[in-house]
């Protein structure tokens, strides 16, 4: 529930902030939680851990194209900013406290998910008979997708060679 209401603050963070620095961390920042709470319910660290890799590697690429783009704006939060975000932090934990001693009457008598070990259920999903074309498809499409990136990016010809000076 923590991690749910953490989530929920950056989400609304990431619509009240207008440079890309700050907007990259914030992804980052929701990456790691959503890689986490992964990591807790499954109980298997490797899929969170590529999902991390991933979407950290993506975001690197797009920073590094979104900030030569954008202009060097300082990170400066308004103080009527700052106190609204402050209030709401507050009036989350507060919400989230009031929530968690509410439920925990009930929680003995239902089952928590955390507690359940769907590691086996996931991988025979991803690996099932009647998913393994779209399972081969995917990986393929991978592959040739690694590749034509690699082609495209080779120093010596390609989009993304660097001046010379």
């Amino acid at each position: 529930m923590t991690l749910f209401i953490f989530s929920t603050t950056i989400s609304i963070f990431f619509l009240f902030s207008k440079t890309p620095l700050m907007m990259a961390l914030l992804i980052v920042t929701q990456t790691v939680v959503v890689t986490l709470s992964i990591y807790i319910f499954l109980s298997t660290s490797w899929l969170s851990f590529i999902l991390f890799m991933i979407l950290v590697s993506a975001m690197m690429v797009i920073f590094v194209y979104v900030s030569s783009l954008a202009s060097n704006d300082f990170l400066a939060l308004p103080n009527a900013m700052g106190v609204t975000y402050a209030s709401f932090l507050l009036l989350l934990m507060l919400s989230a406290y009031l929530m968690l001693t509410k439920q925990d009457s009930h929680a003995n008598s239902q089952s928590n998910l955390s507690d359940m070990d769907l590691g086996p259920m996931i991988s025979y999903k991803l690996y099932a008979p009647n998913t393994s074309p779209l399972t081969m498809f995917l990986i393929i499409y991978l592959l040739v997708a690694l590749i034509v990136v690699a082609k495209i990016s080779m120093t010596s010809k390609g989009a993304l060679r660097a001046l010379k000076s």
